[in-house]
């Protein structure tokens, strides 16, 4: 199933250009975020990305993650600060 850290990882790895480095950034081992998208990949049955020397290429269904990771994220953390105000 996806879900909301899939998105967050998806994002950091493109903005970082790097799956360590994305994984430093969100607190993450190397091998956590490889795993996490690895079985998401698994499940799905499609590739999120793929190397190309030290590229990463985003697939098809990749690159409709990275959208929806930008859209998504944006909006839960305008929700996180709309609820912040009711108190």
């Amino acid at each position: 199933m996806l879900e909301h850290h899939h998105l967050h990882i998806i994002k950091e790895v493109h903005r970082l250009k790097s799956v360590t480095a994305a994984a430093h950034s969100l607190n993450l081992t190397q091998s956590a975020v490889s795993h996490t998208i690895a079985k998401l990949e698994k499940h799905y049955g499609v590739k999120i990305w793929r190397r190309s020397g030290n590229t990463l290429v985003y697939s098809q269904a990749g690159q409709y993650l990275l959208s929806m990771a930008e859209k998504v994220i944006s909006e839960f953390e305008y929700a996180e600060r709309i609820l912040y105000q009711f108190h």
